[in-house]
């Protein structure tokens, strides 16, 4: 009850805005009695940047191919920051986390380690992915909160009125280049990750997908012609 009233103050007023007094009195009770459950205000901030992860962690599953489920997760990651945009930046100072974050990097380390990188290979994996994602999202909001409306149009104009013979490849791909937010630049980053992650990852270690067809047919060696 009492993360879920400070969720609630914190993207009403702001996460920078949040106190202790304006949380007892949106609950009706005296402050000090929110010490009674949190030890200070950052502990409490701790368990705010940690609740909005719940729903990341399902995504990720315990079955399937690792590129998928590392896909899904970081789909399931923004969207649960994109939910809370005044929490995406307690999270983005809180890398430690709680319980869900816990158990969501374990189901992530689980699904690295299980497709074959080593221990230090899948924490940086790991690392890169939510720096990616978690990164996006900032941009994504900073974009937002100071354009007030899409910033493709105003860019793509910006872009399109330079003069060509200083900036020629700006210009030319002025309507790509306002692409600087959304769904598809995302997926685009995040399929550009995958595929750099699975070149690094031994060819001998890569686990093949289960054959759900029948097996093909054995090759008979040539026979030797007698002597």
């Amino acid at each position: 009850m009492i993360v879920e009233a400070a969720i609630g103050l914190a993207e009403s007023q702001g996460a920078a805005a949040f106190t202790m007094r304006a949380l007892g009195a949106a609950l009706g009770v005296d402050p000090m009695a929110l010490y009674r459950h949190f030890k200070n205000k950052e502990e409490l901030l701790d368990a705010l940047a940690d609740a909005v992860l719940a729903d990341t962690i399902a995504p990720i599953g315990s079955d399937g191919d690792w590129r998928q489920r590392a896909r899904s997760a970081a789909a399931g990651y923004r969207t649960a920051l994109l939910a809370h945009p005044s929490i995406a930046t307690l999270v983005a100072r809180r890398p430690h986390g709680g319980d869900n974050t816990l158990h969501a990097t374990e189901a992530g380390m689980a699904a690295l380690l299980e497709a074959g990188f080593s221990p230090r290979e899948a924490a940086f994996a790991f690392r890169t992915l939510t720096g990616f994602t978690l990164g996006y999202v900032l941009l994504e909001l900073g974009i937002r909160e100071r354009v007030g409306g899409p910033v493709e149009p105003v860019l793509r104009a910006r872009y399109e009125a330079l003069d060509t013979s200083q900036f020629p490849a700006v210009t030319t791909c002025a309507t790509e280049l306002a692409v600087v937010e959304g769904d598809e630049l995302f997926h685009h980053g995040l399929d550009l990750l995958l595929l750099g992650l699975e070149r690094r990852l031994n060819p001998s270690r890569r686990k093949a997908p289960a054959r759900t067809g029948p097996s093909p047919p054995a090759v008979k060696g040539r026979r030797k012609p007698a002597r």
